[in-house]
């Protein structure tokens, strides 16, 4: 079983880049600069053969080639992926439309697996939930961490698919497994997972109900609930 992994460095992303930003802001001294207006959003992404992003798609289904990176990032070539992004829709010297990427980091996404796979055991640490919504085919997930040093790994454990082929409707129970690998809670920082639902959606399978379980930091389970309709963007 190999599980998604989070290190303090990539927790740390959101903090350092708005005070990127912000020196940016404070160093240029005129009023008349306007910092370009980039969103902070999940993107499916397609990289070349030098494992550079150059395709993404947002969560309401648009599609756009990537005119310029102004990231190091770089992954598998020639494959898809789930980034959280930094960017901006534009037009370039030449006239193409496409997006400018100036942060670009891997969201956590793996495929949900049975509780029999994790053959060393499931770990639900805690964590706090800050936000949550539906993609594009994606389940998407904002949480909190404490930490201080240590590598906290993440997936999620499928423990319940019921299909009701009448109503063309699946009912998805999901449990996340965090190992924070007894880490010092020092600090909190930003996890960002996005959970794939394209697997649940078979033939005549149009809807995937969500129910997502969780541990926070009381020791007690949460859960939260979500439907994704594929012929809808939402």
């Amino acid at each position: 079983m190999t599980l998604s992994y989070i290190s303090a460095g990539m927790l740390a992303f959101r903090p350092v880049l708005w005070c990127l930003m912000l020196g940016l802001l404070t160093a240029c001294g005129s009023d008349d600069y306007h910092y370009p207006s980039v969103q902070l959003e999940y993107l499916s992404a397609a990289t070349g053969a030098d494992g550079a992003v150059n395709q993404v798609t947002t969560d309401a289904g648009e599609t756009w080639p990537v005119v310029s990176d102004h990231s190091a990032f770089r992954s598998t070539p020639d494959s898809l992926l789930r980034i959280v992004s930094n960017y901006l829709i534009t037009t370039d010297a030449a006239g193409r439309q496409g997006a400018v990427l100036y942060a670009v980091r891997k969201a956590i996404s793996p495929l949900p697996k049975p509780a029999a796979e994790f053959t060393q055991g499931i770990k639900t640490d805690g964590v706090e939930l800050v936000s949550s919504w539906m993609g594009c085919g994606y389940f998407n997930l904002v949480l909190s961490i404490k930490q201080q040093s240590k590598t906290h790994r993440f997936h999620f454990v499928e423990q319940e698919v019921v299909y009701d082929e009448a109503a063309g409707s699946c009912r998805l129970s999901l449990l996340l497994y965090h190992d924070a690998d007894d880490d010092v809670e020092a600090y909190s920082a930003r996890a960002y997972l996005s959970v794939p639902l394209s697997h649940y959606l078979i033939a005549g399978i149009s809807t995937v109900e969500v129910v997502f379980s969780y541990t926070d930091y009381h020791s007690q389970q949460q859960t939260v609930t979500a439907v994704y309709h594929s012929y809808t963007r939402v």
